[in-house]
C-alpha cells in the first residue's frame, strides 16, 4: 500500500512538531523509493549484485536515520517532554506503543537484511519483495499515526511552555547530530533518484491505515 507521508509545515504548530514531521517527509521519500526497488525486484531483469547492494544501502540508511537521529531525538526530547507533563504514552495517542513501534522497526529491518543467503544472494525474490512491503506498510503506517494521533494531541494537551522548551531541545539535538544527518540525507537522495517511484493519487483514510496497521 502507498500512504501519503508528505505534509506541509504551518505556523500554528510548535517548532518541534514541524521538525518531526520534515524528518518523516524524509522517511516517507525514501519508502517511495524503496517501493521503486520492490518494483524491480518484482520484475525479470535485474542485476542481483547491484540489488544486493542497494538493499544493504536502504538498511543501513534506516538503522542510522531511525537510530542516531528520528528515533533517538523523539525518545530522548519528545517521549520525556510527555512522560513530565504526567501522560503516558498509552492515553497520549489512543493505545499506539510508539516506544515499542521503534524497537519492532528494527526488527522488519533484521528481516529484510536476512533476505540476502551467506552467498549474497537473493534465493526467493517474491518472498523478500513481500518482506520489504510489511516493512514499508508498518513504518509509513507509524508515521501517520504519529502525524495525525500524537502530535496534534500533544500540541492541545501540554503546556505552552513545556511545548517551547520541547523546540529548544529539538533545535539542540539537530544542532549536535547536523552534520551526520545531513550525510544520511544524501544517501537518501541517492536512493530516491536510483529507484523513482510515482504512486497514484489515491489516498486511504484512517480507518484503512488502521485496519493495516493490525495485519502488519
Amino acid at each position: 500500500p502507498v500512504i501519503s507521508t508528505s505534509y506541509s509545515f504551518t505556523s500554528d504548530v510548535s517548532r518541534w512538531q514541524n521538525a518531526f514531521v520534515e524528518q518523516h517527509n524524509v522517511i516517507g521519500d525514501v519508502l517511495n523509493a524503496m517501493n521503486g526497488y520492490v518494483e524491480k525486484l518484482n520484475g525479470k531483469d535485474f542485476d542481483e549484485a547491484v540489488m544486493v547492494r542497494d538493499l544493504n544501502k536502504f538498511v543501513d540508511f534506516f538503522v542510522a536515520y531511525l537510530r542516531e537521529i528520528h528515533n533517538k531525538m523523539e525518545e530522548e526530547v519528545l517521549f520525556d517532554s510527555i512522560r513530565d507533563c504526567g501522560y503516558s504514552m498509552v492515553r497520549m495517542h489512543g493505545g499506539i506503543y510508539m516506544q515499542s513501534d521503534h524497537d519492532q522497526t528494527h526488527t522488519y529491518l533484521d528481516r529484510i537484511r536476512n533476505v540476502v543467503d551467506e552467498s549474497q544472494h537473493i534465493s526467493n525474490a517474491h518472498a523478500a519483495a513481500r518482506t520489504i512491503e510489511k516493512f514499508i506498510t508498518f513504518l509509513e503506517i507509524h508515521a501517520f499515526k504519529e502525524n495525525t494521533d500524537l502530535f496534534p494531541e500533544m500540541q492541545q494537551k501540554v503546556p505552552e511552555d513545556v511545548q517551547e522548551s520541547t523546540s529548544q531541545r529539538v533545535e539542540e539535538f539537530l544542532a549536535k547530530h547536523g552534520e551526520r544527518e545531513a550525510s544520511l540525507r544524501k544517501i537518501a537522495d541517492d536512493l530516491i533518484k536510483t529507484y523513482p517511484f510515482h504512486p497514484d493519487q489515491k489516498k486511504k483514510d484512517s480507518n484503512t491505515f488502521a485496519n493495516d496497521y493490525d495485519d502488519v
